[in-house]
């Protein structure tokens, strides 16, 4: 990724991005699309950030990985109980 982007930080994102989501546990409700999805989401708006924003993007850019799973669980989940709800 580092080689097309060229710079290491998306490249950089992109690897901790991967290695999370294949390391992090994945509960019953979970899916491996939404955090592939994240992890692309996060790489793109890194490239871009730094294309626009220069060099200030490096200091944010380590949290965004594993946040962006965390939130693309967290949206899993809920999706997931309120298609049980409505079955009820």
């Amino acid at each position: 990724m580092s080689a097309l982007a060229g710079d290491a930080v998306t490249g950089v994102m992109a690897g901790m991005g991967a290695g999370g989501a294949a390391a992090l546990r994945l509960e019953r409700d979970h899916s491996w699309k939404a955090r592939a999805i994240a992890v692309a989401a996060i790489t793109v708006y890194t490239f871009l950030l730094l294309r626009l924003g220069g060099d200030v993007v490096v200091l944010g850019a380590p949290v965004l990985p594993f946040t962006s799973i965390g939130i693309a669980d967290h949206l899993v989940e809920r999706r997931r109980e309120q298609a049980r709800a409505g079955e009820t």
